[in-house]
């Protein structure tokens, strides 16, 4: 997915402050995997980007509309996926802009 192309899990790893064990099992992937995605030599899967695009919305560190650009999920299936996982909505400054933006499109 060319979205995930754009995201630097490196650094979102260390803005975080976790070693890369500690970010593997919070997403229920090897270490491997993510020295993997961080080296370039792999991207995330399907399932992997999911579970990374609720992780890093869930920390607050992206917006709903990157979190389900990354997710490959439509807006009602993330919002759908964010109620099973018992994950509160957030609304950023960037989700507002990206809003305006879209409904100055359709005017």
């Amino acid at each position: 997915m060319q979205a995930i192309l754009n995201l630097n899990v490196k650094r979102l790893r260390e803005k975080l402050n976790l070693s890369q064990e500690v970010f593997a099992h919070r997403l229920g992937v090897s270490l491997f995997t993510v020295y993997r995605w961080e080296t370039g030599k792999a991207s995330p899967s399907t399932l992997a980007r999911r579970e990374l695009s609720l992780f890093l919305y869930n920390q607050k560190l992206i917006p709903m509309g990157r979190a389900r650009q990354i997710s490959g999920l439509s807006k009602a299936e993330f919002l759908n996926l964010l109620g099973e996982r018992n994950i509160p909505r957030h609304y950023t400054e960037n989700d507002l802009e990206e809003d305006s933006i879209f409904l100055k499109k359709w005017k």
